[in-house]
């Protein structure tokens, strides 16, 4: 990876880190404690989910146009059908763990996951 990719990522993954941050505690002042803690449950269980989805594919696209820049394009397009494949998936284990009654509300849950799903295709 060369310094400039790698700078650009750096400020990408800490602008993310402080837009997060920065939103969360804003978050944590306006609610109340009960509100934010559903909030938190649910973007905690939507983030992990949302990893599975992520499965390590921007980094794979990274290696791969690295390697072979012409198959950049079939390499970007197999990560996102992969992905794809996946999301699906996780949705209804996030409605699984919805409806088991230990997991968040479904309306709550599903924004996030989408949320964290279109960051990983974005990534990639």
């Amino acid at each position: 990876m060369s310094s400039g990719t790698l700078a650009l990522s750096m400020l990408s993954h800490g602008m993310r880190f402080l837009a997060n941050a920065v939103l969360l505690m804003l978050l944590a002042r306006l609610w109340t404690p009960e509100i934010f803690g559903t909030f938190a449950f649910a973007n905690a269980v939507a983030a992990i989910l949302g990893l599975v989805c992520g499965w390590g594919f921007s980094q794979q696209v990274m290696r791969g146009a690295a390697a072979e820049p012409a198959r950049a394009g079939g390499t970007v397009g197999a990560a996102v059908l992969a992905q794809a494949t996946l999301a699906p998936v996780l949705v209804l284990l996030a409605l699984a763990v919805s409806a088991s009654g230990f997991g968040p509300r479904p309306m709550l849950l599903m924004p996030l996951l989408g949320a964290f799903i279109a960051l990983n295709l974005a990534e990639t």
